[in-house]
């Protein structure tokens, strides 16, 4: 991708997506249009154009990555993805630095498997992130914004501070919380070992779920 292009109907690539370096390259996904990518995207963004590169997944837009979904960028530099649809990355989403991601009511995020940004970048005040895998994904949840921990082994999880929090961990090891994480409005949990999780800290919202295995 170099420069600014879009989608329009349905597509599917067989190999991986790069995005340019040394300009600004930016795709949207327009409505109710799928994109499937098998391989993984690469983001190398070190432009000092002013204009960000990026990814716009439009309402109803459906974008599927079959690997990886890596940014890397200098200091200066930002990968900006607006999300009012849904994006399922089936591998690890990456960021060595500045990731922006902005998601939009309605939007769906879901990573299958680890969720790592270098900053605190974006707005998380609608939809839902979904991740299977550890996180440091450094979001700042706000609204009605839901993360949702997914999945069916041990999930790592630094520094989270999230709106509501759903843990739906199906595995015996749970979930562990490394860092300190803040829940602002609702946590819920059915029967999903804690480990640290007093480490948690419920800022006003509520208590919901049924069963909490360890600490809280």
């Amino acid at each position: 991708i170099e420069r600014y292009v879009s989608i329009k109907n349905d597509i599917e690539i067989i190999g991986d997506m790069y995005f340019y370096e040394n300009d600004a390259a930016h795709i949207t996904i327009s409505e109710n249009t799928d994109l499937t990518i098998q391989g993984n995207v690469n983001a190398d963004v070190y432009t000092t154009i002013l204009d960000e590169s990026g990814m716009t997944i439009k309402s109803g837009a459906n974008v599927k990555v079959l690997g990886d979904f890596i940014v890397k960028s200098t200091s200066k530099c930002t990968f900006v993805m607006g999300l009012s649809g849904t994006l399922v990355v089936n591998g690890d989403l990456t960021a060595t630095t500045a990731l922006e991601i902005n998601q939009n009511e309605g939007s769906y995020l879901k990573i299958c498997g680890n969720f790592t940004r270098g900053k605190e970048v974006g707005s998380f005040n609608a939809g839902v992130l979904e991740v299977q895998g550890n996180y440091n994904g450094k979001i700042v949840g706000s609204g009605t914004h839901l993360v949702i921990l997914s999945g069916s082994t041990l999930q790592n999880i630094d520094n989270l501070k999230a709106q509501n929090l759903h843990i739906e961990n199906t595995s015996t090891e749970g979930v562990n919380f490394t860092g300190t994480s803040y829940i602002y409005g609702e946590i819920k949990n059915e029967n999903t070992p804690l480990n640290n999780g007093k480490s948690i800290h419920l800022y006003g919202g509520t208590i919901g779920g049924t069963r909490y295995i360890g600490d809280i």
